[in-house]
């Protein structure tokens, strides 16, 4: 499992940035690998506005770590990323 978090001060600018990325993974990896993977999100994340910035979510789990390690990958390649997209792998908790 793994978790992106996109921060911002537009709530709507930093849900369309994520769902962009999540869309442009959907396009541009492979169906074969993707069939085995969860797509959760973009959703605000449980405590939404921290510091005057909102965050989002996209969970993304994967039935094993390899296909997990090619979807992360596959997002890392994506041109035009978000500059402040943080990945975390194996998150701890969700907040």
């Amino acid at each position: 499992m793994a978790l992106l978090e996109l921060r911002g001060r537009l709530t709507s600018l930093v849900e369309h940035d994520l769902q962009r990325v999540k869309e442009a993974l959907l396009r541009t990896g492979d169906p074969k690998k993707l069939v085995e993977v969860r797509l959760l999100g973009p959703a605000p994340a449980p405590q939404s506005k921290r510091r005057g910035e909102v965050r989002f979510h996209l969970l993304i789990s994967a039935r094993n770590r390899s296909t997990l390690r090619y979807v992360l990958e596959t997002v890392e390649s994506l041109p035009n990323l978000p500059a402040d997209l943080r990945v975390d792998v194996d998150p701890v908790d969700l907040l």
